[in-house]
Order: structure tokens, then C-alpha cells, then sequence
């Protein structure tokens, strides 16, 4: 991971722990070349668009996926 990639990781990483809707949640930040993916797993459907909202609102962000970033099932009794 390039210099450039590392800064643009550690952005997300802070914008993500900065807001108390998603703060705490085990999200990992992986950047190449401007493309982020985010892998872990959040509580809700909304929780996970509104991560992948903050990190497409970075600068220099080209693109996210969060394929690897999963939603937990609510529990059926």
C-alpha cells in the first residue's frame, strides 16, 4: 500500500470512528489506488450505506465497495 493510499485508509478510518452512528463498529479500511473496501460487520441496512456515504465523501476517494461488509441478520423468534 502506497504512502498516498495509507493517508486516504486512515481518513475514512477517522471519518467513520468520528460519527457516533457507526463509531465502534468492527470495520476494517483497505485503499488501492483511491479505491476503498470496507470489510466488518454493522447492525443495520442503514448503517451500512451511511459508511459507505462517508467514505465516498472523502477527497480523493474514486470508489467503494463493501461486498465484504456485512449486514447481522436480526434475530427470528
Amino acid at each position: 500500500m502506497s504512502l498516498a493510499d495509507q493517508a486516504l485508509a486512515q481518513q475514512v478510518e477517522n471519518a467513520i470512528a468520528s460519527d457516533i452512528r457507526v463509531a465502534g463498529l468492527p470495520i476494517v479500511v483497505r485503499a488501492a489506488d483511491g479505491e476503498i473496501s470496507l470489510k466488518g460487520v454493522v447492525d443495520t441496512l442503514i448503517q451500512k450505506e451511511l459508511v459507505h456515504s462517508i467514505a465516498q465523501g472523502i477527497q480523493g476517494v474514486k470508489r467503494v465497495t463493501t461486498v465484504e461488509l456485512i449486514v447481522k441478520e436480526e434475530n427470528k423468534d
